[in-house]
């Protein structure tokens, strides 16, 4: 298999996650579980490629078991690695869009990771995910008792798609208001919305504009980008 990102290429990108976690509060846990899953990913990475290299070695023995092995242990590092980058992704420690573009770097390789994982047998995939991968929601369970995370993780979440789905809709229109937004989300109150808006031109994200029933809000133009249809 073909993996289109080099060793030197994924050094370079774990350094530049390096860099970003600096801007995290020193004593803060997920500084270093990003870390951790950042480098435990680039080892296997290394790993792999000495397998699938055309003389691997002492790692010629069972090596298309341990190719097999390594495939997954790499799948498994990388959604470890995106779940801690999404946490961070909403806390104010840095840029949205610096941890943003970090995630999208790393799923590029996971992507061509994944059809790998497509061509093996299904049997052999399903028994070794039950007997080796350690699920996601296993590594998270606790957590989030050990950072500043809002105990209603539920309201977190539905939180965070509404960011999601505010900043899609700003990089295609140039403004929004309150009430518009409300009518993408009819449950959610227009005074919660605010609360969303409020928070995100804290972090940096948008700017606002204009006062009371002529308030709008839009991307910083320093994060906007190109348009996109």
């Amino acid at each position: 298999m073909k993996i289109s990102m080099d060793k030197n290429t994924l050094i370079e990108l774990t350094n530049k996650l390096y860099r970003l976690t600096l801007l995290f509060p020193k004593k803060e846990p997920l500084r270093y579980k990003i870390r951790e899953a950042a480098d435990e990913f680039l080892a296997n990475f290394i790993n792999f490629q000495v397998l699938n290299s055309p003389n691997p070695g002492g790692y010629a023995v069972n090596a298309k078991a341990g190719k097999n092995d390594m495939i997954f242990s790499l799948e498994r590092d990388f959604e470890i690695l995106d779940s801690f980058l999404e946490i961070a992704k909403w806390q104010n420690w840095t840029s949205y869009f610096d941890v943003l573009e970090i995630q999208e770097e790393y799923a590029k390789i996971s992507k061509n990771l994944k059809e790998e994982i497509k061509k093996l047998g299904k049997n052999e995939a399903e028994s070794f995910q039950q007997a080796q991968m350690i699920p996601v929601s296993a590594v998270l369970k606790e957590f989030p008792k050990r950072i500043e995370i809002p105990p209603k993780e539920e309201e977190m979440a539905e939180m965070a798609s509404r960011k999601e789905r505010i900043i899609n809709v700003l990089k295609r229109i140039e403004r929004i208001q309150v009430g518009e937004v409300n009518k993408l989300f009819p449950e959610v109150s227009k005074r919660t919305i605010r609360r969303d808006f409020q928070k995100m031109v804290k972090q940096g994200i948008i700017e606002r504009l204009g006062e009371r029933n002529n308030t709008f809000y839009r991307l910083k133009l320093s994060e906007a980008g190109p348009l996109t249809g």
